[in-house]
């Protein structure tokens, strides 16, 4: 193999648009019953949105091994993106487990 690495400026366009639909497309609920999602302004007043679990905090872009990407552009992880939508509206979080299988 030893070839060589892609320009990664010459993928950004249409590739970028294509990745970034593919990603917000991707996502799977397992039932969104009474359409909880997306969520609104309203949902994070009150008692807020909780989050939990450590991938909130950990961005992760791809599995291991050869499944590795490099992101066209600085990733912010899914806590901090919402909290930032959120505005002065309540997004709890917990960690849940962690990531090593310690509880």
């Amino acid at each position: 193999m030893g070839g060589r690495s892609p320009d990664l400026q010459a993928l950004v366009e249409p590739d970028h648009a294509i990745a970034q639909k593919v990603a917000e497309q991707g996502a799977t609920l397992l039932k969104n019953d009474g359409g909880l999602l997306p969520l609104k302004s309203a949902d994070f007043s009150g008692g807020g949105v909780l989050v939990i679990g450590p991938t909130a905090t950990a961005t992760y872009v791809g599995g291991g091994g050869s499944a590795h990407v490099t992101p066209f552009e600085p990733i912010t992880n899914s806590l901090t993106a919402l909290r930032d939508e959120a505005g002065s509206g309540k997004v709890g979080y917990v960690q849940g487990y962690d990531l090593d299988g310690e509880v």
